[in-house]
């Protein structure tokens, strides 16, 4: 048994209502009859096939920081009847009448100045917030991208965080590119004395398609990039924590301006205000999450295929009293796993305290040498700044040191293609084989042949 109403997603710009004309004049011949019509979606009633007449008129009287005039909206129903036609259905912005195909009835908006006029006025007001909207949405975004460097390659979060700005852009123009050109074309019809013009059904589908392809594209990135979220249910809380504030907000705030009388001014200011703080909240707290090390998922079960040094390498027996394993992929990166192991107390003669080893398996080669130079460029950002505060304080023995602690390894004794000591200890060491780099820190002397050897054995180097 066929339920005898259907629900329609549809989502309708100002600049095509005609088009819209057209569409419900097809949806009646086929037996179905609009009963409601929301922001983005219609409701029609099953019933016999009938060959009618719409007619949208532009009734957009209010804001959605006004209070509703009902007078209003009976008033300019009343003046269509009048005139022979019958209401069907509204919302905000359309009053949608119809009659018989046959029928007699005055032409309402025939006008073509006063109905361009009537079109910007509510483009202004509707789509044009949104696109500032949506324009703001993406300056967030891309002030992100300015944090790009080799690390963003570790995490399709991050990696989408990059990219999302050229998405949003494109279905910012797919959305609102022609409503401006519209406006501008009829702009010139209107001054010239000609009828407004609208774009064929045809070329309305091939837009739409072209914005819910870059939509969905959007969200499978955004599925993707959050694929860690069952192993992390906060992430999942954490990424719809913007959404879901600002749906109940906006809920909130529909429903305040349509039951409370104020004056459109003090409406405004009050969601000005409530909306900033809530954006800068959410924003901030979202952003914080993914560029902290919470990126990290601790996993104690290391890979089989990962080599990893400990403790035990180097001599020293006694249990570590702290492990921690910490994994996260991409597309360009795999696998990266930080390894760490401590004694937790003070070290006994010849016992090593603590071993670090960073893995880094990349997509391939060029991938490795590209987050290889980002990470020792980094490295030297971070030691000319230390240089310039021992000068500053005129310690210059203790600058010349800090200069001569990237010491270049010995690619044969590693073997290796490449390969830094950082410090002039050598207790740490960052080295390159192929596609995989290897970042090792420990209380021992990297540079002697026997610890080495013992690296060059497990590692499988």
């Amino acid at each position: 048994m066929k339920k005898n109403t259907k629900r329609v997603m549809k989502s309708i710009s100002i600049t095509e209502y005609k088009n819209f004309e057209k569409y419900l004049e097809k949806k009646a011949s086929e037996g179905l009859m609009l009963s409601e019509i929301k922001r983005n979606s219609l409701i029609f009633e099953r019933t016999t096939p009938k060959e009618l007449t719409f007619n949208i008129s532009l009734f957009y009287y209010i804001t959605p920081f006004d209070y509703p005039d009902e007078e209003k909206d009976k008033d300019y129903r009343k003046l269509h009847e009048e005139r022979g036609w019958i209401f069907c259905a509204s919302n905000s912005i359309y009053q949608i009448f119809y009659k018989e195909k046959d029928a007699e009835a005055i032409p309402m908006n025939t006008d073509p100045s006063e109905e361009y006029r009537t079109i910007k006025s509510i483009f202004m007001k509707t789509d044009f917030v949104s696109m500032l909207l949506m324009l703001f949405i993406v300056a967030m975004h891309l002030i992100q991208t300015l944090n790009f460097n080799y690390e963003t390659l570790f995490s399709d979060t991050t990696l989408f965080i990059v990219i999302s700005p050229v998405l949003l852009i494109a279905i910012v123009l797919s959305l609102y590119t022609h409503p401006v050109i519209w406006l501008i074309k009829n702009k010139r019809n209107v001054s010239s004395g000609k009828e407004l013009t609208f774009s064929t059904e045809k070329a309305r589908l091939i837009r739409n398609i072209v914005m819910w392809s870059f939509v969905s594209v959007y969200f499978i990135l955004i599925i993707l990039a959050g694929s860690d979220c069952f192993t992390n249910p906060l992430k999942v809380i954490l990424a719809f924590i913007p959404v879901i504030s600002g749906g109940l907000i906006g809920k909130y705030f529909v429903k305040r301006f349509k039951t409370e009388k104020n004056t459109r001014k003090y409406n405004i200011v009050l969601f000005l205000i409530i909306t900033t703080c809530t954006i800068i909240i959410t924003m901030g707290l979202v952003m914080a999450i993914v560029f902290s090390r919470m990126e990290f998922e601790e996993n104690n079960d290391m890979p089989k295929n990962v080599a990893v040094l400990e403790l035990s390498d180097f001599g020293t027996n006694a249990t570590p009293k702290r492990t921690r394993t910490y994994e996260q992929s991409s597309i360009f990166v795999p696998l990266n796993i930080e390894y760490y192991e401590s004694l937790g107390r003070k070290a006994k003669d010849h016992e090593i305290m603590m071993v670090s080893t960073t893995y880094i398996e990349c997509r391939n080669k060029d991938i490795a040498e590209y987050i290889f130079d980002g990470y020792m460029n980094e490295e030297k950002e971070r030691r000319e700044k230390r240089i310039k505060e021992y000068l500053a304080f005129e310690n210059e023995k203790r600058a010349k040191e800090e200069e001569n602690e990237i010491i270049k390894i010995s690619n044969n004794l590693w073997n290796v293609d490449r390969g830094y000591y950082l410090y002039n200890n050598k207790s740490e060491i960052i080295i390159q084989k192929e596609e995989v780099i290897y970042i090792l820190e420990s209380d021992v002397d990297f540079s002697e042949k026997e610890i080495v050897d013992i690296c060059k054995e497990k590692l499988e180097l």
